[in-house]
């Protein structure tokens, strides 16, 4: 097999869907209406576009155009800077007014507010009812609230909210028949009122969005700029341009077998794009055939585009498929499997899941028992606590993660660690921590070059470039070691900063960005220890990158590097990385030290709906606070539940995914309870304490739970 493998290889593509479609593209520009010679612009470049765009929006619309379209975007309520508002809506909503159709934007319904003579005459009424005691009160609250127009907070407090969840007493207080009939045609009204600003809003956005798409594509194309996005949605036309003849002849290859890895993570564009294809080789001669592989439980890619339903719509659209479940590990221990099983089946016994319950309870029973081929291998799980610091609980966790990692490749020299952490900052904070302690650890999370004394200082350098009376530049360099190589004094040197300035601006017209940065970097590479010296290297690497696009800025230059995420990968055998790159990885020993994200986050600001999970969005509405939704139709209720369960359900997806990368041993880190604690924390953490242990309280610096063997490494072999 694998000498016929070997013999075949010019028959075999592989690679992410991204570099298919991006074959695809270039092979069919002019059939798909790409710039040619098109190239995929980085993160600032695509920042700058946008701000162009935005920009251009602005000047091709008169004053009062524009000052009915911010007063969508804001309510009413212009305290927000415009460029924040417009930047905003354009990273939250515009990928998804490209997949949206514009009926899309118009399902919230619209209802009809009081006239103001009826509301004034019902705030009359209101105001005259003869109450007592605690409904009096009462009454004399909403009342003002109603005459400022305090709607939310009206419909949020006192008796207002008792007639609104339908209930009969205020504060043991029975709510008449009449009072409560006045009380509903006001809260009739604030529900237009807030409703129609919300459906506004949402008009405004699609609105703001379709200019802002015109002049973006026009950005685009000017500079032959491309998203992946893009890419993707120019493929998804392929169908309407060619037939798999051409494509085999322009690809020089025809495709027979299509195989997809990960494809819970596929995006509904992307499937789209794909579906023809996949047709034909489904439809095609008996030796052609089509395959996929994927695990529901570690759809963690949502937030990218990411739809775990797509395993549905795959059999819907091509037909019944062979289908084969695996539950059977082969990388981890029994000990490992065990505590995964114990996690995911005991979901049910966490006391304070509120808007997670259904979600958790649906993964819960859907969860199949796990079992492992590896059934002779030693292994070790447990749940430890971190020390308590009411200030910055946070800081304390990681700093005590850095000493058990300190404790564990003593113990167990020549094993694989991996630390999985949730966000890039907790990787940075454990880096310096574990270098700190003298260990050598693999940064793999990315984080941006500026994490480096020798590049903060050739920015520096280049600060003064553009502004040479930038006084903390001038101070950073005259401090250094470099400063006697520029021959700058201090921060009060303008002649030598103003010198500089010109001698940076010339260096960089005639050598490049590229070739300056690289001779500046070897200047200062004698004096700085290895790990500064990658992170230099890095640094030409991106000015050579940079080069073709550079400005006589070099504040662009700038920009980049501290925005640009650069990972700093070793062959250590401590690797610090996000859960979600540690996807598809295995390690000996995984420790995991920051598991106190929320179940239930905070919401995104817009509501999505999909017919059938994966369908063309056929609803967007801005999310309505919980105590809120009770003013909408249940079917828009039902909406924001779903998406309350596909985010808890990814939560969940995001814990199976770190729970099993390990092989032998699983260390948990988690913060003691609260001195003052209550409320059972409705949190990974809790999730862990409740399932592994039980819900009392946990003291700090405490091993709360663990399984197999602690000295496994002693036994292994």
């Amino acid at each position: 097999l694998l000498r016929h493998f070997a013999s075949h290889l010019h028959l075999l593509r592989v690679g992410t869907i991204d570099s298919f479609f991006a074959q695809v593209a270039r092979s069919f520009a002019l059939e798909l209406g790409v710039p040619l010679a098109w190239r995929i612009a980085d993160t600032v470049e695509d920042e700058d576009l946008r701000d162009e765009a935005i920009e251009a929006v602005l000047a091709a619309h008169d004053e009062q155009d524009l000052l009915r379209l911010v007063n969508l975007l804001t309510k009413g309520d212009a305290q927000r800077r415009i460029s924040g508002l417009l930047r905003d809506t354009v990273g939250e909503l515009y990928q998804v007014y490209l997949d949206a159709a514009p009926d899309a934007w118009e399902r919230l319904p619209r209802y009809q507010p009081l006239s103001d003579d009826d509301l004034t005459q019902a705030l009359e009424e209101l105001r005259e009812l003869p109450l007592e005691g605690a409904l009096k009160s009462g009454r004399d609250q909403d009342y003002d609230l109603a005459l400022r127009g305090e709607w939310k907070e009206f419909l949020r407090k006192g008796i207002t909210k008792c007639v609104l969840n339908e209930q009969a007493t205020y504060k043991r207080k029975a709510i008449e028949p009449h009072v409560q009939a006045i009380y509903q045609r006001l809260i009739d009204h604030a529900k237009a009122v807030l409703l129609g600003r919300t459906a506004n809003f949402t008009l405004g956005a699609r609105e703001f969005l379709a200019h802002f798409d015109e002049q973006y594509r026009r950005q685009k194309h000017q500079r032959r700029a491309m998203l992946f996005d893009d890419v993707t949605r120019a493929v998804m036309r392929l169908a309407e341009v060619s037939d798999a003849e051409e494509m085999a002849f322009r690809m020089d290859a025809q495709i027979d077998h299509l195989l997809l890895d990960e494809f819970q993570d596929t995006s509904p564009a992307q499937w789209t794009a794909i579906r023809p294809m996949a047709e034909r080789v489904v439809n095609g001669s008996g030796k052609t055939s089509f395959y996929c592989v994927g695990d529901i439980k570690q759809a963690i890619y949502g937030w990218r585009g990411g739809v775990a339903e797509i395993f549905a719509t795959v059999e819907d659209q091509l037909g019944k498929m062979n289908e084969q479940t695996l539950a059977k590990s082969y990388r981890s221990s029994p000990v490992i499997i065990d505590t995964v099983n114990r996690v995911f089946q005991n979901l049910d016994k966490h006391p304070n899941l509120r808007r997670a319950e259904a979600a958790i309870d649906a993964f819960g029973k859907s969860f199949p028992h796990h079992e492992t081929a590896k059934t002779s291998l030693a292994g070790y799980a447990c749940l430890q606590t971190a020390p308590r610091d009411e200030e910055d609980q946070n800081a304390a966790t990681l700093n005590y993660a850095a000493e058990q990692i300190e404790a564990i490749i003593r113990d167990a020299p020549g094993k694989t660690v991996g630390v999985l952490c949730r966000t890039n900052d907790a990787i940075a904070v454990l880096i310096y921590e574990l270098r700190r302690r003298g260990i050598h650890a693999s940064e793999e999370g990315g984080n941006p070059l500026t994490d480096s004394a020798a590049v903060q200082l050739i920015l520096a350098l280049l600060k003064l470039a553009d502004h040479p009376g930038d006084t903390i530049a001038r101070y950073h360099l005259a401090r250094s070691n470099w400063g006697e190589r520029w021959n700058i004094k201090g921060r009060n040197d303008q002649k030598a900063a103003l010198r500089i300035s010109r001698s940076v601006r010339t260096q960089l017209l005639n050598e490049g960005y590229g070739a300056a940065v690289l001779a500046w970097a070897d200047e200062l590479a004698g004096e700085c220890a290895a790990r500064e010296q990658s992170r230099l290297k890095q640094l030409v690497a991106l000015a050579y990158s940079h080069g073709p696009r550079a400005t006589l800025r070099t504040s662009d230059f700038i920009r980049l590097v501290e925005a640009h995420r650069i990972a700093d990968p070793t062959a250590h055998a401590v690797r610090v990385t996000t859960i979600h790159r540690a996807k598809g990885l295995e390690f000996d020993i995984v420790v995991l030290p920051e598991l106190d994200k929320r179940i239930t986050g905070q919401p995104d600001r817009f509501v999505v709906h999909r017919e059938q999970g994966t369908g063309p969005i056929d609803c967007i509405f801005e999310h309505v606070s919980q105590d809120l939704q009770a003013l909408l139709p249940k079917r828009f209720q039902e909406m924001i539940a779903e998406a309350t369960r596909r985010d808890v359900t990814e939560t969940m997806c995001v814990l199976y995914v770190a729970l099993t990368r390990a092989a032998h041993a699983l260390h948990m880190i988690i913060p003691p309870s609260k001195e003052n604690e209550r409320t059972f924390p409705a949190t990974l953490s809790g999730l862990l304490r409740c399932t592994l242990r039980d819900t009392e309280a946990v003291p700090p610096e405490t091993t709360i739970w663990q399984h197999g063997d602690p000295g496994w490494f002693e036994t292994d072999s």
